[in-house]
């Protein structure tokens, strides 16, 4: 009678075979599979974390950079962050909702914002962040708050004072900003389309404005340098942080929900239309949409995007408390109540048995010994909590709630039981009844499964849904549905 299906709010109706709400989860295949809290495995930095990246040398070494309002840090032994801010210049001053766009440039890690001058640094031998001042070519860098490498450009967006402006260096040369310089730097200044929100990078570049993207192809010899070319007119990019890249595919948050946006093809889709995408639509606290910020988890296939809720009512509230979590080869989506600063794709720097000691023993190491954080060069998915430490998803699981569609009999009916097709002992199951779609929706007192596998009900009514529970630190792997034990109620 209760009906079960993937997580699709935005189509629940009477008899629908699917979920008003699946909190705390993932999508899998056959239902859905426990999500873990993030477990720390760093320090703390001094303060809010404004945005993240890492490089990889020849060896396949990895070093983390990470960056804060006044202040750039890289991860060093023992998983601390050392303070590796320029000594000359003072320190920085991020805006309040600014971030840094932190890029790879051989060994070295070039980090932009719109408020400060480029930072540079050697992560194998340089010890501080310096500014990138183009001296030797008499034209300074731009401060901007988008970058990328495109083919062996780096190329920026948004930068200040002009906010439709596109900007590159000289081939292969970072230090070179000239405008028409002779190594081929020069700008691309939009004529329309709004502020640049993002670049993707690559053999071509893909520019995101607020009402276009364009593409920006390379072209030796041409005195433009770059051809640019509109590829999608009047709907561009909303939040500038959702933007997440996964090979040719590129995903993002438009003014009317996220979008695919495939780069070969040059085309967008948009995701969870008569799914989840008024839900979050709904869900996202006014004002703050731009805030939106998205995540990669190439190994789970899996993007989440953090944002503010409703929930979050104080105006000084600032963190991102949900995240909407994507697999995008099911096609399907959750939610989670998970607070955080800033998410980062991360490659793990490795961990040897002399240097994993700094972590603890085995019985308080942070991760199972499986987990990828112990290899070096291995793809994961990190966040930075509240705390300023960044952690990943490998903690406890999280106390995961699934909210059904309501079902409707021919007639009025007694529901007896339920029996939830979940390898979680500690499920629980409450069951809500009315009579009309117009009445209150009241759950009865929530009942543990029992050794027969049913979690025991006696209620009555015509229209029926279940919510069942999952507690924190369960061990399960994936629940599967919801069979309902009904009989029509008896008649005079």
């Amino acid at each position: 009678m209760i009906p079960w299906g993937p997580w699709h709010p935005d189509s629940a109706a009477i008899n629908t075979p699917v979920l008003r709400e699946a909190r705390n989860c993932v999508p899998h295949s056959v239902g859905f599979a426990p999500l873990r809290a993030p477990a720390p495995a760093t320090g703390a930095l001094n303060d809010v974390c404004r945005g993240a990246g890492f490089v990889t040398v020849n060896n396949g070494q990895s070093t983390a950079i990470a960056g804060t309002q006044t202040k750039l840090y890289k991860l060093g032994g023992a998983a601390t962050w050392t303070d590796v801010s320029r000594v000359a210049g003072g320190a920085y001053s991020v805006g309040p909702s600014e971030y840094w766009a932190i890029i790879a440039w051989g060994t070295q890690a070039v980090a932009f914002n719109v408020s400060s001058a480029p930072q540079i640094i050697d992560v194998v031998s340089g010890s501080n962040f310096a500014d990138l001042t183009g001296a030797a070519f008499g034209a300074a860098p731009p401060q901007a708050r988008h970058a990328a490498v495109v083919r062996d450009f780096a190329m920026v967006g948004n930068t200040f004072g002009n906010a439709r402006r596109v900007q590159w260096c000289g081939i292969n040369d970072i230090n070179d900003w000239r405008i028409g310089g002779p190594q081929q730097s020069d700008v691309q200044d939009a004529l329309s389309g709004g502020p640049v929100m993002g670049i993707i990078g690559g053999e071509v570049a893909y520019v995101f404005q607020t009402d276009r993207v364009t593409r920006m192809t390379y072209v030796p010899g041409s005195a433009a340098v770059f051809q640019v070319d509109e590829v999608q007119g009047t709907r561009g990019m909303k939040a500038s942080r959702s933007l997440v890249r996964l090979g040719r595919d590129a995903y993002y948050l438009a003014p009317d929900g996220f979008y695919h946006f495939d780069t070969g093809a040059g085309s967008a889709q948009p995701l969870g239309v008569r799914k989840w995408n008024r839900y979050f639509m709904d869900d996202v606290k006014p004002g703050a949409e731009q805030f939106v910020q998205g995540g990669i988890d190439p190994i789970n296939r899996r993007i989440f995007w953090a944002y503010k809720s409703k929930s979050l009512t104080a105006l000084s509230d600032t963190a991102p408390n949900r995240m909407l979590i994507y697999d995008w080869v099911y096609d399907e989506a959750t939610f989670a109540d998970i607070s955080i600063e800033s998410m980062v794709g991360w490659v793990t720097q490795g961990v040897t048995l002399d240097t994993m000691n700094s972590y603890g023993n085995l019985d308080t190491l942070p991760f199972s010994l499986d987990s990828p954080f112990w290899k070096g060069g291995a793809n994961i998915f990190g966040v930075f909590t509240p705390d300023h430490k960044l952690s990943f998803l490998q903690g406890d699981t999280l106390a995961a709630t699934f909210i059904t569609a309501d079902g409707q009999q021919d007639r009025r009916q007694v529901i007896t039981g339920t029996r939830p097709s979940v390898d979680a002992a500690g499920a629980t199951v409450a069951i809500a009844m009315r009579e009309r779609d117009a009445d209150v929706i009241s759950f009865d007192t929530a009942e543990a499964m029992e050794d027969t596998g049913v979690c025991p009900a006696h209620i009555s009514g015509n229209i029926a849904r279940a919510t069942m529970t999952i507690p924190a630190a369960e061990a399960w792997t994936v629940a599967k549905g919801l069979e309902t034990m009904a009989r029509p109620e008896g008649r005079r």
